[in-house]
């Protein structure tokens, strides 16, 4: 599994690597790139409900889950934010 140091980090791809990867954004490939942050929010608002309904917690629990609940909604609103902006260019 990547660590957060990992993650954060993108390897960039080398001009040579680039020039054999490129190509033209078709109708296709616009379309797979909506339907992955579509995807991305269903799945985080999925786990959301799961861990607001679907999972019992233990008493001494329950009050950790609502900020983790929150901070999913957070990123929630900021992924639909990124969706406007690639509706923008896409």
């Amino acid at each position: 599994m990547k660590t957060f140091k990992e993650i954060a980090e993108r390897v960039s791809a080398s001009d040579q690597t680039k020039s054999k990867l490129q190509k033209p954004l078709t109708r296709k490939d616009s379309a797979a790139l909506k339907l992955k942050v579509k995807n991305v929010i269903g799945d985080l608002d999925s786990l959301a409900w799961k861990l607001e309904n679907q999972i019992k917690f233990d008493d001494s629990k329950i009050h950790t889950v609502f900020p983790v609940v929150k901070h999913i909604d957070v990123i929630i609103k900021d992924i639909k934010v990124l969706d406007k902006e690639l509706k923008k260019i896409l």
